[in-house]
């Protein structure tokens, strides 16, 4: 199960408890009472490359409108970890879920849970939906880097086959027209490589163009097991005689299927070389 990452802040031990009690088995829960220490521990887990998934705010209530620190958090998160998804936990009999949505709709607001009205299964369903991405199950975090996160996940509508997702970052900086561009460019190298199939070659299954700087943009494609060939040079033993004719005659079989779809990978390289069991070799991102 995804040990997706949560941050849970409320200053009610109480309250701590209930929102605890349902998530337990399955992520890895972290608290802060009040909002420095969520911010510092926010900080800490971007600067370690573990960042938070999804942080439950508490958002005190006046009759009138939500406090200001609760406000602040939401701000400040939206502002500077814009992948941690927020789900704001409040109650006030004289507040209503529909106002309390409204005047937060400037912040990017996963969901709202109403502590007048808590239940802990809605609560769970509510979490859980979160660690979904557009239908797919997010079941673990395979890696990160410059262009994005790499996720095991479950397809349900293919029979719950594992699959591997490659969210790529957001492009919030860049211009209509750019993001234009850029969606043009990365639906064509996708369906491109789509028509690759080779026992070589990973098989991608589909993709999702995002259509503003705010959705997200990733492709599906299947699940590995293995390593990469840079792992298996960085080992203490070498790579023997055999092993290394066997690598090659893969790579060069799986190259020339592509090049005789007028296709060209254009970075060859072992980190893009997937040796699985039984020294399959399969070669990645097109």
């Amino acid at each position: 199960m995804f040990a997706g990452r949560i941050l849970i802040v409320e200053d009610d031990p109480l309250w701590q408890n209930f929102l605890q009690e349902p998530l337990d088995d399955e992520y890895a829960l972290s608290v802060a009472s009040n909002r420095d220490e969520a911010k510092a521990a926010l900080a800490a887990a971007e600067a370690a490359g573990k960042p938070y998934d999804l942080v439950t705010v508490d958002i005190g209530l006046t009759f009138n409108a939500p406090t200001l620190d609760g406000e602040e958090l939401l701000a400040h998160i939206t502002h500077h970890h814009p992948h941690t998804k927020c789900i704001v936990v409040t109650g006030h009999e004289g507040v209503g879920m529909t106002r309390l949505r409204n005047y937060f709709k400037e912040f990017e607001v996963f969901d709202f849970v109403d502590k007048a009205e808590f239940d802990f299964q809605r609560f769970k369903e509510i979490v859980d939906r979160a660690f979904y991405l557009h239908g797919y199950r997010l079941l673990a975090e395979l890696g990160r880097g410059g262009m994005g996160v790499v996720y095991k996940a479950r397809d349900p509508q293919h029979n719950n086959r594992i699959v591997a997702l490659k969210v790529l970052h957001h492009a919030s900086h860049l211009s209509p027209d750019e993001l234009t561009r850029r969606l043009f460019r990365f639906s064509k190298e996708v369906e491109t490589a789509r028509r690759l199939k080779h026992p070589n070659i990973v098989q991608v299954f589909d993709y999702v163009a995002a259509t503003s700087p705010d959705n997200r943009t990733f492709f599906v494609m299947e699940y590995l097991e293995g390593r990469t060939l840079q792992e298996m040079l960085a080992r203490a033993e070498p790579l023997t005689v055999a092993q290394v004719i066997d690598i090659g005659l893969q790579l060069c079989q799986g190259l020339a299927y592509a090049h005789r779809q007028q296709i060209i990978h254009r970075d060859i390289k072992p980190s893009n070389i997937i040796l699985q069991p039984k020294r399959r070799l399969k070669i990645t991102d097109f």
